[in-house]
């Protein structure tokens, strides 16, 4: 699928520069582009709770618990989550690295409970600070979530799931799919310019959902 992606932007400016009369040449007339349907990678409502409350070495921890902050703020890519700033007024704000879209989001008791005990001192948290890359924590990360996954019965368990189990919970309390849409940060359908006025409204709309998804899985309520 990424790499339809990109064959797609090449697509797109071999016609762009077709309409600026820059070229004639079009290798895409007999091109087709694949595309597979994306592996589901939601954790059940129970296994959610059963990984909440697994019993794990010193070690795992801080890896538990980063995908646990990863599924609070929506699905934070590992990334955003390496570059994240000081919450302002209890909210994060943050361009995302896939879209470069700004993203806000209130920062929930949960999250910030995490965000307070993994603080660090060049970085918001301090995993961050003695890697040079965050890709070296990631796939620590997702090693040791791997292994832990195994004793729920959850085969390849990396950060990615967190993603997919919040927008999997959301679907499930019937939160309406543009909501859901918006709190994942994808892009709307309609292509019209949203007015602040609207931004605002969306964004406790998104507030709400996750709030409601977080009370889901750890007060029972729904």
């Amino acid at each position: 699928n990424g790499r339809s992606i990109h064959f797609r932007n090449l697509r797109a400016v071999f016609n762009f520069a077709i309409k600026q009369e820059t070229i004639t040449c079009y290798p895409f007339r007999n091109f087709e582009f694949e595309y597979e349907e994306t592996e589901k990678r939601s954790l059940s409502l129970q296994q959610m709770r059963d990984f909440i409350n697994l019993p794990c070495a010193k070690h795992e921890q801080r890896y538990k618990d980063c995908f646990l902050l990863t599924f609070y703020f929506i699905g934070i890519n590992c990334v955003d989550l390496s570059d994240l700033a000081d919450p302002v007024d209890g909210r994060l704000q943050y361009l995302r690295s896939k879209t470069h879209k700004v993203y806000n989001i209130k920062v929930e008791p949960e999250a910030q409970a995490l965000l307070d005990k993994y603080k660090g001192k060049q970085h918001l948290l301090c995993w961050f600070d003695t890697v040079k890359k965050y890709t070296s924590f990631a796939n620590k990360c997702d090693y040791w979530l791997g292994e832990m996954g195994k004793r729920i019965g959850v085969d390849n368990l990396t950060l990615y799931w967190a993603r997919h189990t919040w927008a999997t919970f959301a679907y499930d309390l019937d939160i309406a799919d543009d909501t859901i849409t918006r709190s994942l940060g994808h892009s709307q359908t309609t292509g019209a310019q949203v007015t602040q006025v609207y931004i605002r409204t969306d964004s406790k709309k998104v507030d709400a959902a996750n709030r409601a998804v977080i009370d889901y899985v750890l007060n029972n309520s729904k």
